[in-house]
């Protein structure tokens, strides 16, 4: 009988032990369960965050184009404003320059022919000086004619 009664208390340790396993193994399965949900959602997580931060930076990115683009224009502009401005100073320097140029050549033309007249005035009055001075001796010589008679 006693080993009746070890043969149930045996029956019975593996029926618990057995019983035991299966709370285990359930337990198991439900942390795995859980634990594969937990996974299943962080990398449904990791899929997102990845996909926010694909948008972010190519937000990011076209932003920053955007920006560079528009201030390649504005340089661009900048400088065709310039390059105006510097073919119409050039232009303005080159006609002031010719201007000088014909001016002074003018002035230079206009000298010699002041010279010229100044010369030919110059002659002029020495040969009216010569008549005067001449008519002058004249009437001198007239005067001290009659004032002698």
């Amino acid at each position: 009988m006693e080993d009746v009664k070890e043969g149930r208390l045996t029956a019975q340790d593996a029926r618990w032990a057995c019983e035991n396993v299966r709370e285990l193994v359930k337990r198991h399965a439900d942390h795995v369960n859980t634990t594969d949900r937990r996974i299943e959602g962080t990398e449904q997580q990791i899929v997102l965050t990845r996909q926010q931060l694909t948008d972010l930076l190519n937000a990011t990115v076209d932003r920053a184009v955007k920006e560079v683009r528009e201030e390649i224009r504005a340089t661009n502009q900048n400088h065709q404003r310039l390059q105006d401005s510097h073919e119409e100073l050039t232009s303005v320097v080159s006609r002031f320059r010719d201007d000088t140029v014909k001016a002074l050549s003018q002035a230079a033309t206009n000298m010699r022919s002041l010279d010229e007249t100044a010369q030919s005035l110059e002659t002029l009055l020495k040969a009216e000086v010569k008549v005067r001075q001449s008519k002058l001796e004249e009437l001198h010589t007239r005067l001290s004619f009659v004032e002698g008679n």
